[in-house]
């Protein structure tokens, strides 16, 4: 099994690395996507960011958690299903 590692900076399905592995997998050189580890981080946010604010509903996940979420979507398929995950702070 070959692994194969980008990084997903800014608009996921925007950037160059993604494009070269959408590209990659319709041309079968790097075969079936069957599974994805995703991780996005940002430097802590300062105490009062709008992150923290249940008032803009949605938060951190609507603003940071999309990214590996879409790239999950594009990659795997609309039907796919979440097997685990890990929230890590600090």
């Amino acid at each position: 099994m070959s692994r194969l590692r980008f990084a997903v900076l800014g608009c996921a399905s925007c950037h160059s690395q993604h494009t070269a592995v959408s590209e990659a997998v319709a041309a079968g050189t790097i075969g079936t996507v069957r599974s994805l580890t995703a991780e996005f981080t940002i430097p802590a946010p300062a105490p009062g960011d709008t992150r923290y604010d249940p008032e803009v509903a949605g938060g951190a996940l609507l603003d940071i958690g999309v990214h590996p979420v879409r790239t999950a979507l594009d990659f795997l398929g609309e039907d796919s299903r979440v097997a685990g995950a890990t929230l890590r702070h600090g």
